[in-house]
């Protein structure tokens, strides 16, 4: 973009340039353009650091994302903090560009109208500041996956009651899951995988009864699954409880996800038989239960799950026969019982065909 060019645009309301092929830097000049609301340059190949846009006070809509903005260098979010002077802000975008250093505490001083964060997709490092949770208790969306980002997770958090969708995933924060996520009654997507979680996790869970997306794998989540989740009816879309040290048994309850689509519990110390209610979960099209210690037979009632598309039970200590039942399966496409302890002659019809 010519460097001057907002020189001449002193009452550009609206500017829309994403999904372009511009590069080079955002021109300083862009300030002049002082009551722009809506800016957004994101899907492009802009590059440097992003100029202080605090005298744009009537900024509403401002994405950045999808760029190569920053150096992985401590200052690039310096930016941030001239945008408290945006006191109309609703939306901010910065993900998935190459922003390095710590979130600033001033992150907390951004507009009272902001409702959705999106920080994911960078190299941000350090804590997540508490002043976040402190003031800005309208946000109905936060991400920041795919960084670097460590330590606990503020007590805070609990006063996002508005919260409906939160991605914390692929990051390195640690301690526990707290009993807080329990506050966020209006969540529908949380996403907390590929992190370093530990001990339990915690049953207030089953407070979220709008839940319909929820990933805890790749962690080091130890205790039983507690029966609150198995209670969250909404769950429609995914329930990712994989790659942690999970121990017990699946209890009975999961029958009442009836309307899951994905189930994963892979490489866990899971025990005890799988038991025959998981036919109730009649949306199933993808089971995922391998790697644990389960035993006992391969409940028939499997056959109950016309959309199963595919079912992992591969590694544990199941024993019988493979039942002919799963025949009637007809979209199976991956079936995976190898390294268990089963006898008997395998099925030949349907899709053993």
């Amino acid at each position: 973009l010519p460097p001057n060019m907002f020189y001449t645009l002193p009452n550009l309301q609206e500017l829309y340039i994403g999904g372009n092929q511009i590069s080079g830097p955002i021109p300083p000049s862009i300030t002049n353009a002082s009551i722009l609301t809506e800016l957004d340059i994101g899907g492009n190949h802009f590059m440097g650091q992003v100029p202080r846009l605090g005298k744009l006070q009537d900024l509403q809509y401002l994405s950045l994302t999808f760029n190569n903005l920053g150096d992985n260098s401590s200052n690039d979010l310096e930016f941030l903090e001239s945008l408290t002077n945006c006191s109309k802000l609703q939306i901010l975008v910065i993900s998935y560009n190459n922003f390095g250093g710590h979130l600033p505490n001033s992150l907390g001083n951004l507009s009272t109208q902001l409702s959705e964060l999106y920080l994911g997709g960078n190299q941000i490092s350090g804590e997540i500041p508490e002043e976040l949770g402190n003031l800005l208790i309208g946000l109905i969306l936060l991400t920041m996956e795919n960084n670097n980002i460590g330590g606990i997770i503020p007590t805070t958090f609990g006063m996002f009651q508005k919260m409906q969708l939160l991605d914390l995933s692929a990051n390195k924060l640690l301690g526990e899951i707290g009993a807080f996520v329990g506050n966020l009654s209006q969540l529908f997507y949380l996403a907390m995988g590929a992190n370093m979680f530990e001990r339990n996790i915690p049953p207030s869970i089953g407070n979220c009864q709008m839940l319909q997306y929820l990933n805890l794998s790749q962690n080091n989540l130890i205790g039983t699954i507690p029966i609150e989740i198995f209670n969250l009816s909404s769950l429609t879309n995914s329930l990712d409880l994989s790659q942690n040290s999970l121990s017990g048994s699946i209890l009975e309850e999961v029958g009442n996800l009836k309307n899951l689509n994905w189930l994963g519990m892979y490489e866990n110390h899971l025990s005890g038989d799988i038991p025959g209610t998981i036919g109730e979960c009649i949306m199933l099209e993808y089971l995922y239960l391998d790697g644990n210690s389960l035993q006992g037979n391969i409940p028939s009632s499997l056959a109950s799950l016309k959309s199963l598309r595919y079912l992992d039970l591969s590694r544990n200590r199941l024993s019988g026969s493979i039942p002919n039942v799963l025949q009637n399966i007809f979209v199976l496409e991956y079936l995976n019982v190898s390294f268990n302890m089963l006898d008997g002659e395998v099925p030949t019809e349907g899709v053993f065909r």
